[in-house]
């Protein structure tokens, strides 16, 4: 049984008295997210996977599946790889140039298997034209 607790967007109210009596049981976890950028309304992704054990983590994940057999790891460098379950990094192409714009930023989940872009809007200052012009973007991008 691995214990996950997805702290990204509360994550760091641990470090506040309150919120680590709030948070209190966290530091019993298998692992922990934790996106310092969304509560610091930051404009560029953050992130921290915080392992207690990172050797669990690699037994799970690990491939040697002959389709791999030209990827050699550098020497003291982790290989990033064999710490999830994917190999690689997601299709970026729509999110990335609906990005480039400057004005929205996407990021993407899965659900129940099918892709999806995602526009979080989690500044409080954010009003509802910019929501609209973020929707316009998109559409004129699809």
């Amino acid at each position: 049984m691995w214990f996950h607790v997805d702290a990204a967007y509360g994550g760091g109210f641990q470090l506040t008295e309150r919120g680590h009596a709030r948070l209190r049981g966290i530091e019993q976890a298998d692992s922990i997210t934790f996106d310092p950028h969304k509560s610091l309304f930051l404009p560029y992704g953050t992130g921290v996977l915080l392992v207690r054990d990172p050797a669990v983590l690699r037994a799970a994940h690990a491939g040697d599946g002959h389709y791999l057999q030209d990827l050699h790891p550098w020497e003291g460098l982790p290989d990033h790889g064999h710490l999830g379950v994917e190999l690689t990094r997601e299709f970026r192409g729509l999110r990335d140039d609906i990005n480039a714009t400057r004005r929205v930023y996407l990021s993407s989940t899965s659900i129940g298997g099918d892709f999806y872009l995602r526009l979080r809007v989690l500044s409080f200052r954010t009003h509802a034209d910019r929501v609209h012009e973020a929707l316009h973007i998109i559409r004129s991008a699809c």
